[in-house]
């Protein structure tokens, strides 16, 4: 074989690879969740302003649930709970003229990002107590997710296939007609802040209490 048949088979191989990659990167989907029942640490419905985070399983080993640390990453692109394989793929609030306990997350026109692939589980935590002003790290509090059948906490819907048309889900109770079973209505699972937190905290305290004594 001659140096120009050789460099003809690089230019033809190396095309097909850039036709591939730009199929790839034009590919997209477009995803809404609409997540029904949600509700806080107690019955009532999750105020306005609750943060929910879209959170795919990579490795389809469950979310990570317990209690947690305040602090940890939670924009998009970090991973939930500090892990290595639940990440963030989206993030929406309960809008100020929404209902209450109705979360509504949307994807349009989105491409996977590296390592996620369609047919992955993906499901919805949310942060009832989050602050209206923080969305990127954890804030004390409680938290809710979605649960599979099993109640093992594993995530029950699946990336649709890129490219795609629209595709929905709902996350209600089966008594209420839904498509998924046993979702997780609550916010049962607690964040409590970091030591250094509480040192504050207590710190904070201490100078209240002599203050007063200096003031007596």
């Amino acid at each position: 074989m001659n140096t120009e048949q050789t460099w003809k088979k690089l230019v033809v191989a190396g095309a097909f690879m850039i036709s591939l990659l730009a199929t790839n990167t034009m590919a997209s989907v477009s995803i809404i969740v609409d997540a029904l029942n949600v509700n806080a640490h107690s019955t009532l419905p999750a105020p306005q302003t609750t943060l929910g985070l879209l959170v795919v399983d990579k490795t389809g080993d469950g979310f990570i649930t317990g209690t947690l640390n305040d602090g940890l990453a939670i924009s998009i692109g970090s991973y939930w709970g500090g892990s290595t394989d639940d990440l963030i793929i989206g993030a929406d609030r309960i809008s100020s003229t929404g209902t209450e306990g109705y979360l509504s997350i949307g994807l349009s026109n989105y491409t996977y990002p590296s390592g996620v692939t369609a047919g992955m589980k993906f499901g919805i935590v949310w942060l009832p107590d989050q602050p209206s002003g923080n969305s990127s790290t954890l804030a004390p509090g409680w938290y809710g997710l979605f649960s599979d059948s099993a109640g093992t906490y594993s995530a029950a819907w699946v990336l649709p296939p890129d490219p795609t048309a629209l595709s929905s889900y709902d996350m209600t109770t089966v008594s209420q007609g839904g498509s998924v079973p046993n979702s997780a209505g609550n916010a049962n699972y607690q964040i409590i802040p970091e030591p250094s937190t509480w040192l504050l905290v207590g710190s904070g305290l201490l100078g209240v209490v002599l203050i007063r004594r200096r003031k007596a």
